[in-house]
């Protein structure tokens, strides 16, 4: 028979400061709505299961069983009513990554019915056919640009290299040869 051991006491809610909050500015109000979390917002209407809002690793969010959705801000997290979480989860997810800028078209250029579009991009107007890119020199006005010009410089992309990948230059074999060369150095100071 085991001897019974001293009853393991329970640790303590714990919870962490947001944005703003230090450990000698929080108040406790603040201290103890952050120990309430998560909060249920209330029961979705399709599965009886609690709707939730916390902060997480990626900031505030609002939870469903395995659904999670970003909330605009801290605030949120204790404000948001039950149609907006509800709104917010039926909407379908949008990525918080840097979306590609949408390519704004500054003009069309079509000859014998082909069309080239001359485009407005990161770094600056360029003209494609769909399939190639071609930058415009900084020297050609955009606006002036015509058909057989747009035409030029295609083909002048389309008959240049590829550019070269972007890394430094660095390749791989570079850590191998540095172990290589520590084994030779010991045979040369043993020689």
């Amino acid at each position: 028979m085991v001897a019974a051991g001293p009853r393991e006491a329970a640790k303590p809610k714990r919870a962490s400061l947001q944005g703003g909050m230090s450990e000698s500015t929080v108040t406790l109000d603040e201290a103890l709505k952050l120990l309430s979390l998560p909060r249920v917002v209330g029961v979705h209407p399709d599965d009886n299961e609690a709707i939730l809002t916390n902060f997480g690793r990626f900031g505030p969010y609002v939870k469903h069983g395995d659904e999670f959705r970003s909330l605009e801000s801290e605030e949120q997290v204790f404000a948001i009513s039950f149609d907006d979480a509800l709104a917010l989860l039926r909407a379908p997810k949008q990525s918080r990554r840097r979306q590609g800028a949408q390519k704004k078209t500054l003009r069309e250029l079509t000859q014998d019915g082909t069309t080239i579009k001359l485009l407005a991009g990161r770094y600056g107007p360029y003209v494609t056919d769909g399939r190639t890119n071609a930058s415009i020199p900084k020297a050609m006005n955009p606006d002036e640009l015509t058909y057989p010009q747009a035409e030029e410089l295609l083909a002048a992309r389309r008959g240049a290299a590829p550019t070269p990948r972007r890394g430094g230059g660095r390749s791989r074999r570079a850590g191998a040869r540095t172990t290589k060369s520590r084994g030779g150095s010991r045979k040369a100071a043993e020689a």
